[in-house]
């Protein structure tokens, strides 16, 4: 017996390939929205990273760049302590805070320091006054001086302390910025 058109139904068979069907596209969907969901997070911890290790950089230069000194009155100091993997470094330089280009009893000596237990840079507007956290992300702060230079490289980690990803993975992105301060002036001779 032939049935009409419209009482036709669907056979188990086809039900099974639709569900499937259904069920593959879902799947797509979700495991698009998963690596979407996870490449947004990724480049947002690693912006924040960056910004965060420009901030301290860009701190550091308009600071440093005020220095002022010469040969016997020297103008940064930076401490480190003995062995190859110091506690913490310390950068300090004295600052024209009257812009007269004369080092004098207005000036004042800052500082910026590198804790490497608890990954913290802070910095003294005024070394002998209270400090600011100015970042508690920095993995790594090398500073050196040549000439009227200074050279300063900060390794920075999303979360520092490395649990439950390793610095430098995709979920825990890593960055290294570094930057050469002049300081005009500071007279090497």
């Amino acid at each position: 017996m032939n049935l009409p058109h419209s009482q036709r139904s669907l056979t188990l068979f086809e039900l099974l390939i639709a569900i499937a069907l259904l069920s593959l596209m879902v799947l797509g969907f979700a495991s698009i929205d998963l690596f979407s969901r996870h490449q947004v997070l990724t480049a947002d911890r690693r912006a924040q990273v960056q910004n965060e290790v420009s901030f301290v950089l860009e701190h550091m230069s308009k600071q440093i760049s005020m220095a002022i000194g010469d040969a016997n009155q020297i103008p940064v100091n930076i401490d480190t302590p003995g062995g190859s993997n110091p506690p913490w470094r310390r950068i300090r330089v004295w600052i024209d805070s009257n812009p007269d280009g004369i080092r004098d009893t207005d000036d004042v000596e800052i500082a910026y320091e590198w804790n490497r237990n608890n990954n913290r840079v802070r910095y003294w507007p005024d070394f002998t006054g209270p400090n600011e956290e100015i970042s508690n992300r920095v993995t790594n702060f090398d500073v050196s001086q040549t000439d009227n230079y200074v050279s300063v490289e900060l390794t920075s980690c999303w979360d520092p302390d490395g649990t439950p990803f390793a610095c430098g993975t995709s979920d825990n992105p890593t960055v290294t910025m570094r930057t050469r301060i002049r300081m005009p002036s500071v007279s090497t001779n």
